[in-house]
């Protein structure tokens, strides 16, 4: 059974595991993300993940709210996708999902995209 929950455990906010993740990470773009993601086999889950919208980017926080509230749910909802594979493979992981554009998209558009930012990182495994 497929739990779609995201729990406080799922996020990572260990600062040293954030900075291995921005120096030891790998990187692919897919608009408005940027993804960066490291195979991490000392984690106690199958998958961390974490959501960040620059302020430089973004400068309301309000604006910027909205888009991490989104991005959360859209993960949410897909992340099914990146688990199974990770658990075919036997493999743990962490990801970072950077959003990139100016402006707050639609839920729509952002469920689209981290669907298939979600499905491209389970293809590579």
């Amino acid at each position: 059974m497929t739990k779609f929950g995201l729990s406080k455990k799922e996020i990572i906010s260990n600062k040293k595991h954030i900075a291995t993740l921005f120096e030891d990470g790998n990187s692919h773009y897919d608009y408005p993300f940027r993804c960066i993601w490291m195979r991490d086999d000392s984690l106690n889950l199958r998958l961390k993940v974490l959501f960040t919208v620059p302020k430089k980017k973004v400068p309301l926080a309000v604006n910027r709210n909205l888009i991490k509230r989104r991005m959360r749910e859209a993960y949410r909802i897909n992340k099914h996708h990146l688990i199974s594979s990770l658990e075919q493979n036997k493999a743990k992981g962490s990801v970072l999902l950077i959003y990139t554009e100016k402006y707050p998209l639609d839920f729509k558009q952002i469920q689209d995209k981290i669907s298939v930012t979600l499905q491209r990182l389970a293809q590579i495994g």
